[in-house]
C-alpha cells in the first residue's frame, strides 16, 4: 500500500511534506544554466533562501530580495535586501542570473516586474521563471491561493515580454522531477484516495505525457520557463 506523508497543500493538484526542499529547481538550474560557479545571482521574492542559500554555494555572487523584512541567518551566504519587485534597487546589468520562483502572481504588475528582472540581467544573462497558475486552471486553484493573486499571469504575454531572447519552456520537465524523484511532492493532497492511486508509477508516466501535450500547445497550469537575454528564436 502507497503510504502518503502529512501534505501541505499548494493546490488542489500539488502539496508538499518538506517547503525547504528545492531539489528539483536546483537540478533544473544546474542542467539549464552554463558556468553557474561564474554567476552573480539575484533571486527576487527569495522567501526564507532555502533554493539561494544553495546556490550561493556555487554561485560567484548571490543577492536575495523580497518585500518583507526577513530574519535572514548571516551565515546563509548571500545578502538579502528589502526590496520591491517593481522597482528592483540595483544598476542595469547587475546579474547574470535572475530567478523569480512562484511570487509574480502575487504582485500587482507582473509585466513590469518581469521587465525590471530583464533590466538588471546582464547581455547573454539567464532569467529563470515559474509563476501560476495560469487563467486557464485558475479556478482549478485552492481558492485559499486565489485570492492572493490580482492578476493570473498569461501564457501568451510572457512569451511576449521576452520575445527579444531565446526562451525554453520546462513546466512539464519540472513536474516530470518532482513525479519521479522528490519524495516531498505530493500529487491530490486534498483527496488521499486519488494521491494512492496515482502513487502508480504507470498513471504517473501517463500524467507527464498528458502535461506535455498540454505544455506543447501553450496550455499549461504554470509559466515555466528560462530565458536567455540577447537571442532571437524560440524553442518549445
Amino acid at each position: 500500500m502507497y503510504d502518503i506523508p502529512p501534505a501541505h497543500p499548494c493546490t488542489y493538484f500539488t502539496g508538499t511534506t518538506d517547503f525547504s526542499d528545492q531539489s528539483n529547481w536546483y537540478h533544473l538550474i544546474t542542467k539549464y544554466i552554463p558556468d553557474v560557479n561564474e554567476k552573480r545571482i539575484l533571486d527576487v521574492g527569495c522567501d526564507l533562501g532555502y533554493l539561494l542559500k544553495e546556490l550561493a554555494k556555487i554561485g560567484k555572487s548571490a543577492v536575495g530580495v523580497d518585500f518583507r523584512n526577513l530574519d535572514i541567518d548571516p551565515a546563509s551566504g548571500y545578502t538579502f535586501i528589502q526590496a520591491d519587485c517593481h522597482n528592483l534597487p540595483f544598476e542595469d546589468q547587475s546579474f547574470d542570473l535572475v530567478i523569480s520562483l512562484g511570487m509574480l502572481e502575487h504582485v500587482s504588475d507582473y509585466e513590469l516586474a518581469i521587465t525590471e528582472m530583464k533590466r538588471v540581467l546582464s547581455p547573454g544573462g539567464y532569467l529563470f521563471l515559474f509563476m501560476g497558475p495560469t487563467p486557464l486552471w485558475k479556478y482549478l486553484d485552492n481558492p485559499a491561493h486565489r485570492k492572493t493573486i490580482p492578476k493570473h499571469p498569461e501564457i501568451s504575454t510572457t512569451l511576449r515580454l521576452l520575445q527579444d531572447g531565446d526562451v525554453m519552456k520546462i513546466w512539464n520537465e519540472n513536474v516530470q522531477y518532482r513525479l519521479f524523484n522528490m519524495d516531498s511532492f505530493i500529487l491530490f493532497p486534498t483527496n488521499p484516495r486519488l494521491a494512492k492511486l496515482f502513487g502508480s508509477l504507470i498513471l504517473r508516466k501517463v500524467l507527464s505525457s498528458v502535461l506535455k501535450f498540454l505544455e506543447r500547445h501553450n496550455l499549461e497550469q504554470n509559466i515555466c520557463l528560462v530565458y536567455k537575454h540577447e537571442f532571437r528564436r524560440y524553442i518549445y
